[in-house]
C-alpha cells in the first residue's frame, strides 16, 4: 500500500466520520426543534383555553353588575304601571296601596 493510498483511505474515513457526525447533529437538532415546537403548541393551546375561561367568568360578572344597575335605575314595574293595571280592571287604588305593591315588587328582586 502506497502512501497516497493510505492518505486516501484516511481521508475517506475522516469524511465518513464527519458526515455521520453531521447527520447525528442534524437529527438531534431536528428532534430538539420538534420538541420545542410541540411544547410551544401545547403551551399556546393551554393559554388560549385559560384566557377563554377567564373571559367567560369576567364577562359573566360584568354583565350581572350592569344588569343589576339597569334594573335599579329602571325597575320593570313602576308606580304608574301599577295605577294603569288597577285602572284596567276598573279600580281606583289609594296611594298607600300603590306604595305597598311597589315596595313588595322592589323587595322581591
Amino acid at each position: 500500500m502506497s502512501f497516497s493510498n493510505f492518505l486516501f483511505k484516511v481521508s475517506e474515513v475522516f469524511s465518513s466520520i464527519i458526515h455521520e457526525a453531521t447527520d447525528i447533529v442534524t437529527q438531534a437538532d431536528l428532534d430538539n426543534a420538534n420538541a420545542h415546537a410541540h411544547s410551544l403548541a401545547v403551551g399556546l393551546g393551554i393559554g388560549v383555553v385559560l384566557f377563554l375561561i377567564a373571559g367567560l367568568v369576567i364577562g359573566y360578572f360584568v354583565s350581572m353588575k350592569i344588569m343589576k344597575r339597569q334594573l335599579k335605575k329602571n325597575p320593570p314595574i313602576s308606580k304608574d304601571t301599577i295605577r294603569m293595571i288597577y285602572q284596567q280592571v276598573g279600580r281606583k287604588p289609594s296611594e298607600s296601596q300603590i306604595n305597598e305593591i311597589y315596595n313588595r315588587a322592589v323587595k322581591q328582586k
